[in-house]
């Protein structure tokens, strides 16, 4: 798993970072537009072609927005996000999936769905928020689907063997299909799923550490750039972290692009003891991942 500090550490020490922003990317798609000779950019997207419309309006062409950002609102303002996506989740997930219990196996009434998003040990949530940045169509809803099968397992096979070695756990996860009366696409993408968690909840457990992708480092670094920081009190996130992800279980507790991580087993040494419930308690030692952690590190240079 990624410690935020050793992040923020990494990132603030790398001499390009404070150049990664949405300013400076829609200025480069500029160059771009004008390496390529075309009088008009044509964009779609989302604040990322806001940007550049307001840059360069006289050479921005067709532009199609597939949500609504407000690029005005800094960073922390996205944690309405979590009650969003765990309303989505109560109001019409839950209660689907209870009423196709015979299909799906996770629980009668929409409580039992729902208990899946609150109940899972450390590391076995982290990921299930991922599919409702794009529920647009039946296969995505799926894909919720298939996460929570896969939480529920382990957390079953966990709480029988609380010492089981990764191994061990990927075995007895995958023994027994999840939805043996479904399509076999559906079990083989819920196994795959199911590989990925347990692969996941070795490095909580083990504290072991990874590079980010490309992707997620420059998506780190244009989120911490490019709002200012309303609050450097870590007790402050802390606290914020923690309401979050009691109130709102299933993304609560972090900030995108670092999923949140609940220490349902297992508390991280060094962390700032609180009254949270333990399994609802956002891992402190992480939190500065959610505490823009660059804008802690130094200001962002701005572009002229």
């Amino acid at each position: 798993m990624i410690e935020s500090r050793d992040l923020a550490s990494a990132c603030g020490g790398t001499p390009m970072t404070p150049y990664i922003n949405t300013e400076y990317t829609a200025r480069d798609m500029e160059v771009i537009r004008a390496a390529l000779g075309y009088d008009k950019l044509n964009y779609y997207g989302t604040a990322l072609g806001a940007r550049y419309a307001s840059l360069f309006p006289g050479r921005t062409g067709r532009l199609v927005f597939d949500s609504v950002v407000d690029i005005t609102l800094p960073f922390a303002e996205v944690g309405p996000q979590a009650p969003a996506f765990q309303r989505t989740f109560d109001g019409i997930i839950a209660p689907y999936v209870a009423a196709q219990n015979e299909l799906f196996g996770l629980g009668s009434n929409a409580d039992d769905v729902k208990e899946i998003t609150r109940n899972g040990p450390l590391g076995s949530q982290v990921g299930l928020a991922e599919p409702f940045d794009s529920l647009y169509a039946q296969w995505q809803i799926d894909a919720v689907v298939e996460k929570l099968a896969v939480a529920k397992r382990i957390e079953r096979v966990l709480a029988e063997n609380p010492q089981i070695s990764p191994n061990d756990l990927h075995r007895e996860v995958v023994s027994l299909p999840f939805f043996p009366s479904w399509n076999r696409a559906v079990e083989n993408a819920t196994q795959k799923i199911a590989g990925e968690a347990v692969a996941r909840y070795a490095e909580v457990v083990s504290g072991s550490t990874r590079s980010l992708e490309d992707p997620e480092a420059a998506q780190v670094s244009v989120i911490c750039n490019d709002g200012a920081l309303i609050h450097s009190s870590e007790e402050y996130w802390a606290d914020h972290g923690n309401s979050l992800a009691m109130s709102a279980p299933l993304g609560g507790g972090g900030y995108l692009p670092v999923s949140p991580v609940f220490t349902g087993r297992l508390a991280r040494a060094g962390c700032r003891r609180s009254t949270v419930p333990r399994r609802y308690l956002f891992s402190c030692c992480r939190m500065r991942t959610m505490v823009q952690p660059l804008c802690l590190e130094r200001a962002p240079l701005q572009p002229h």
